[in-house]
């Protein structure tokens, strides 16, 4: 059987890449949530705790301790980036420790361990560091003025293409900045397109998580609102573990948008370079 994982560099359409990248989670589950646990536990608690104290501090306004706190935990406090950026790094490492291990042969294969997935992500610790700083630095502009989409929708949309020509070419910084705009531009619709439907398919796998977390905020507001301070307490540990659940649910799609660049990447790489070792034969043959 030949694993969607190995064959990186083939011409594949939108819904090829996406079925590429699906396969790939398939064949690996295990060690994509078993890692995942672990690489986004920081951030899942984090925000977690953030949301679960907003919630609270809608009824405990007039607390001088609750409300300062609610200051430090807004959604827009630079600790709350802070987190959303530990979870990005966290996705970051998470496709790509998965894609080094299957092409060194490890996966599909048991449950990649932690302590055997270190070896796999100290090479790229700081590559996916300023990739993850890079993106949660743009999100923090989105936020700012509706302009800034316009930047990311031109500038941002090819800079999708950084990180597997960085990390999997081994390319200097300058060299695979250059040619991620050289193939994020000739291929911009397609990348937009996997993009929103990754993120529409991730939802839809992920609805019962949002369902649970949806009820679990109505819930707690309604104990809050009528001061059942009886059931406060229950309130708040499922408004926590929905949260907890739904931050993990969220990561581990966005890991699945940068696996389906990563197989856009091969596909767009072998239509305008012939990466591919079969199509470095072909054109050996032809001359």
């Amino acid at each position: 059987m030949e694993h969607s994982w190995i064959s990186l560099y083939r011409e594949r359409g939108i819904s090829q890449c996406m079925e590429a990248t699906f396969d790939s989670v398939r064949e690996n589950v295990a060690s994509w949530l078993g890692l995942g646990a672990v690489l986004f536990l920081p951030s899942a608690l984090g925000l977690a705790t953030m949301t679960t104290i907003n919630r609270n501090g809608m009824y405990y306004e007039d607390d001088v301790w609750i409300s300062s706190l609610f200051k430090v935990v807004d959604a827009y406090s630079p600790f709350s980036y802070l987190l959303l950026f530990l979870g990005l790094w966290g996705a970051h490492l998470l496709s790509y420790t998965l894609l080094k291990a299957s092409q060194d042969g490890r996966l599909p294969g048991k449950r990649l361990q932690f302590a055997e997935a270190r070896k796999y992500m100290r090479p790229m610790l700081v590559k996916t560091f300023v990739v993850s700083l890079f993106v949660a630095l743009t999100y923090f502009l989105l936020s700012l003025h509706v302009l800034f989409w316009l930047l990311f929708l031109v500038v941002g949309v090819p800079l999708m293409l950084l990180t597997p020509i960085w990390i999997i070419e081994d390319d200097g910084f300058i060299d695979a900045f250059n040619k991620c705009f050289r193939l994020g531009y000739v291929s911009w619709f397609q990348m937009v397109v996997i993009f929103l439907f990754m993120m529409m398919l991730g939802f839809l796998m992920t609805f019962s998580v949002f369902l649970f977390w949806s009820l679990s905020t109505m819930f707690m507001e309604s104990v809050m609102m009528e001061g059942y301070s009886s059931y406060s307490f229950v309130a708040q540990v499922l408004m926590f573990i929905s949260s907890l659940l739904l931050v993990y649910a969220f990561f581990l799609v966005l890991s699945m948008v940068l696996l389906s660049c990563v197989y856009h990447y091969g596909n767009v790489s072998e239509e305008q370079d012939d990466t591919s070792i079969e199509s470095d034969i072909e054109n050996f043959e032809n001359l």
